[in-house]
């Protein structure tokens, strides 16, 4: 769904990061290394083998924990974030969605690749007109 609709028409100014990170029982470098090839070249991939990352962004976003998690906040994991132009930086995402249980609807959408796909096209520039 998400990469047909924004993946696969991706603008050329859309930087891609998929950060893969061992949550479930089968999640190593083996699988990530077998799902990214379905994932277009132009995508930046990294494997978060600590889930460093995704243990900052849990915190960031203020995922609750899942049950049985110790810590105050849950692992961004399953989230998909959408950053302004030159804003990677700031940290905080203009747009965030999901597929995580324990997330309200009220705190960030589950996952909507058509809606992800038209917070897309707001953030960046249109295409300059073909000349003739």
């Amino acid at each position: 769904m998400v990469k047909n609709q924004v993946l696969t028409r991706a603008p050329p100014a859309l930087r891609t990061y998929v950060v893969w990170v061992p949550v479930l029982e089968d999640d190593d470098r083996i699988s990530a290394a077998a799902a990214s090839g379905l994932l277009p070249d132009e995508v930046e991939q990294f494997f978060d083998d600590g889930a460093r990352l995704s243990n900052a962004l849990g915190g960031l976003l203020a995922i609750p924990p899942r049950r049985g998690e110790t810590l105050d906040h849950g692992l961004a994991w399953d989230v998909y974030l959408l950053y302004a132009p030159g804003k990677l930086a700031d940290a905080t995402p203009y747009l965030w969605m999901h597929q995580l249980a324990q997330v309200s609807r009220a705190q960030a959408p589950r996952l909507d690749g058509k809606l992800l796909r038209s917070r897309l096209d707001e953030l960046l520039p249109a295409p300059a007109p073909r000349r003739p």
